[in-house]
């Protein structure tokens, strides 16, 4: 099987300037055009920016809507596939929402399911964990804190998830301090479920002065970290994933621990 490319950009949101923030998405499309990754990816809430303050709920845009019809365009131009985030307003209810929009069709959206205490003050909580199917890649997408459920990514990879995308935005700590943390739990995601876990952060300052560590990791199946990408500035990490190293850890007979789950004990 063919690798597939992603680029995983550590990405600098500014809050409540959609306008900016879809150039800056164009100029990272513009800039790896050459090295042709077939998914692009980047944080939760790149397109709004992220707070908690009940003023960004001005930005939120249905879907369809101008963000994810400019979106749409793009990725019909660049015939890739965009993964971003942005609020979503549905029939008044406002969700921390992930769009994934491949080559001028909007092929799926990820609602954030679990929320901290302040994001419940504003926002839903989404219901559904379902995989999404880019080509022929099956791809499972959580959100930040989502990411401390382990349940999600055993669930999602069950469905057929090759690659687990969890998408942060992420504020305060050290580079180093992070970076332990997320390497404390993220490799066990991609071991425990015989799959690739790619991570990515939102980055630099914001206007409330909240700064993040910019860090995108990649483990491949075995758990083993693959690629990693860190500071304070934009950076993106590029990947060559083997799928093929996943059906291969699937097909194990002890491992692939997902497979040999007692569903009647939990």
């Amino acid at each position: 099987m063919k690798p597939l490319k992603i680029a995983a950009i550590n990405f600098h949101s500014i809050i409540g300037n959609i306008d900016e923030n879809l150039k800056n998405t164009e100029k990272w499309l513009k800039k790896l055009q050459k090295k042709r990754p077939q998914i692009f990816v980047f944080p939760e809430l790149a397109l709004t920016g992220y707070s908690t303050k009940p003023e960004i709920l001005n930005l939120a845009e249905p879907i369809p809507g101008p963000s994810s019809k400019h979106l749409i365009a793009l990725s019909a131009h660049y015939q890739t596939c965009i993964i971003t985030g942005i609020i979503e307003k549905f029939k008044n209810i406002f969700y921390i929402t992930q769009l994934v929009i491949e080559k001028g069709r909007l092929t799926g959206l990820y609602r954030k399911t679990h929320l901290t205490f302040k994001e419940k003050q504003i926002f839903a909580s989404g219901t559904h964990i379902e995989p999404v199917k880019i080509d022929s890649t099956v791809i499972g997408l959580q959100l930040c804190y989502d990411t401390h459920f382990p349940l999600i990514s055993a669930q999602q990879s069950k469905k057929g998830a090759q690659i687990l995308l969890m998408l942060f935005a992420s504020p305060f700590e050290s580079i180093r301090k992070k970076k332990n943390r997320l390497l404390r739990y993220l490799p066990a995601r991609a071991y425990d479920n015989s799959c690739y876990v790619v991570s990515v952060n939102l980055t630099g300052m914001n206007q409330t002065n909240r700064k993040s560590p910019g860090i995108a990791l990649a483990f491949n199946p075995t758990g083993q970290l693959a690629a990693s990408k860190c500071g304070y500035r934009e950076k993106a990490l590029l990947l060559k994933i083997d799928l093929d190293l996943v059906e291969k850890r699937r097909n194990l007979l002890l491992g692939n621990f997902i497979q040999n789950m007692r569903n009647d004990l939990y």
